[in-house]
Parts: C-alpha cells; sequence; structure tokens
C-alpha cells in the first residue's frame, strides 16, 4: 500500500509540473503575440482605440480568454504609461467571449451596434469625461402643404388610429432632415415633394420604446410635386388631404398639429419669411466636409453669403 502511496504521488507531482509547464509555455506564447501589447489608434483626446478585427490573426486564435487578458493587462499598464485618456475596445460579435475578461479589467459597456460592442475604460485620475452614446433619437414629419387649396397631407398610423398626424419616421444614419421627410412622405403616401423649411422641432423626454433615449421631432414644411395619395398599406389606415383651418378646429388633431397649422396659417396670410427656419450648406474646418445650418432669413443666400465674405476680410 505504501508503494502504491509513492507511486500515486510521483504520478501527482508530474502532473503538476506538466500543468505548470503548459502554462508558462502558454504564457510564452501569448507575449510572442505581437508583444503582449495590444495595437491601436490614437485619436484627438489622446484616448486610443483597439478594434479587435483589425488585430493579427493569431491574436483572435487564443484557446482560453485568459491569454487576452494578459495582452490586455499589458496594454493597459503601457497605456497610462504613456498618459492615455482612455481605452476603447471594439469587439465583434464572433469575440464577444471576450467582453467578460475585458469587464474584469473594469471595462464598461458604451454601445453596441449591428455586429460589434464597443467598450471603454477611463485611464485619467479624475471622473471619466466619455459622454454617453446616442442621448437622442430624431424623428422628423414633412407639412405637405398645397398652397392653392391651403390643404396639408394627414395619415392615420394603425398604431395610433385615434389621432391624424403628419406622415414621418425616424432618420436614417447619415441623412439630412430634408432627405428624411422628403423619403418618410413618399414612403407613406407615394406622394412625391421638395423640401422647403424646417418650421418646429420639439424635444422631449422618457418616450414610452425609445430604449431610455430622448427624442427630437422635426416638422419640415414640403411642397408637393404630385398630388395622388397612395397610402402604404402595412403602416397606415388611411391619408387624406386635409384644410389646414380644420385642423385648427378638430379634436382628431394633437397640440402639435394645431400649433404647426397656426404657424402655416400666419405664412399663408403674410408670408412665410417669419415663419420659416431655412438651411444652407457650408464648408466644415474638416477639410472636405459640409453640414447644413438651420436659422431665420435675414436676406437671400447670396446677400448672407457676401456680408459673411465681408466680414472676414
Amino acid at each position: 500500500m505504501y508503494a502504491d502511496m509513492q507511486a500515486f504521488c510521483r504520478i501527482q507531482n508530474f502532473v503538476c509540473r506538466r500543468h505548470l509547464q503548459t502554462i508558462a509555455y502558454r504564457k510564452r506564447d501569448c507575449s510572442q503575440r505581437g508583444g503582449a501589447i495590444l495595437s491601436g489608434d490614437v485619436d484627438r483626446f489622446n484616448g486610443i482605440t483597439v478594434n479587435i478585427s483589425n488585430l493579427p490573426a493569431t491574436w483572435l486564435e487564443f484557446p482560453e480568454p485568459w491569454q487576452f487578458g494578459i495582452a490586455l493587462a499589458d496594454s493597459l499598464k503601457l497605456w497610462r504609461n504613456d498618459r492615455r485618456s482612455c481605452a476603447w475596445l471594439k469587439v465583434p460579435i464572433e469575440s464577444s467571449h471576450l467582453i467578460k475578461t475585458a469587464a474584469a479589467q473594469g471595462f464598461k459597456l458604451h454601445h453596441a451596434e449591428g455586429d460589434y460592442t464597443m467598450l471603454n475604460k477611463w485611464l485619467g485620475e479624475e471622473p471619466s469625461r466619455v459622454p454617453m452614446y446616442a442621448t437622442h433619437q430624431l424623428g422628423v414629419s414633412g407639412f405637405v402643404l398645397n398652397e392653392d387649396t391651403e390643404e396639408v397631407l394627414m395619415v392615420q398610423d394603425k398604431h395610433r388610429i385615434s389621432r391624424w398626424k403628419f406622415p414621418g419616421g425616424y432618420a436614417n444614419l447619415g441623412e439630412d432632415l430634408s432627405e428624411t421627410a422628403v423619403r418618410e412622405v413618399f414612403e407613406e403616401t407615394n406622394i412625391q415633394t421638395e423640401f422647403q423649411s424646417v418650421l418646429a422641432f420639439r424635444q422631449q423626454h422618457s418616450l414610452p420604446y425609445n430604449f431610455g433615449r430622448s427624442d427630437f421631432y422635426f416638422v419640415c414644411r414640403l411642397k408637393p410635386l404630385t398630388f395622388d395619395i397612395k397610402a402604404c398599406e402595412s403602416e397606415l389606415v388611411d391619408a387624406q388631404w386635409i384644410k389646414v383651418k380644420d385642423i385648427l378646429v378638430s379634436d382628431d388633431h394633437t397640440l402639435l398639429s394645431k400649433r404647426v397649422a397656426t404657424l402655416i396659417r400666419e405664412g399663408l396670410r403674410n408670408g412665410f419669411k417669419d415663419v420659416d427656419i431655412g438651411m444652407d450648406q457650408l464648408d466644415s474646418v474638416y477639410k472636405g466636409a459640409t453640414y447644413k445650418l438651420f436659422h431665420r432669413s435675414f436676406g437671400s443666400i447670396s446677400e448672407q453669403r457676401r456680408n459673411e465674405n465681408v466680414s472676414e476680410v
């Protein structure tokens, strides 16, 4: 029996030594993969972003998440020494098993979209200055006004059939307000339009079904180019041309619709110069980029630009 115990101990010691050698080998192997430092891009805020998808293929072959953890710990030490402000990890969905490892080292979820998750860790001594992601959703509707008949295009949504509303929806990523309004009106009613101005916008918080985001909702004045309505059957119960004056006296319309109709009535009576919020495209400070600026008119666009050029001389 004593001999059997000695044999068992020898086997156990052998297994332990082999296990330790395996761990040491794996650590050395991990260190050889890029020097255990994750490569990334430094931004203008002195933060660093590591896109896991862009790392060499050998980095994505970790048999166990702890190997990634060793590389991440070494990288964090270097980034702190380099006085980086923040570390970002863009993790593709196929590498989601690494998220738990990053979380154990203080990374927080910032946002997720499509096929990736973005994590961040503030490296400064002071409280994090990283802003929240996507604090607002952006909705846009079109007030399609037929000035000849003083009628506006209104729709009844299948999910809100008790009230009439202006056709509209959420803006797509990279889409201008004017483009959203024109697109949504056409998709819902088959009416082709042309953007004229912004009439008003609403800011609202704690809306249901908005994933905790606040909401911006813009109402744009559009000029109809066609007039025959073909309502989208999957979204709408009905779509009609309705007199502006009828909106003001009917209980079938929201306070927002009535307020915008009041603006339109003022524009029909006295002109839209004092009603419209116009749009102009200007050159951005970022080379090759432009942006849209919305403001009240103070003369023609050409006069505004001449004044701006004079003031810059």
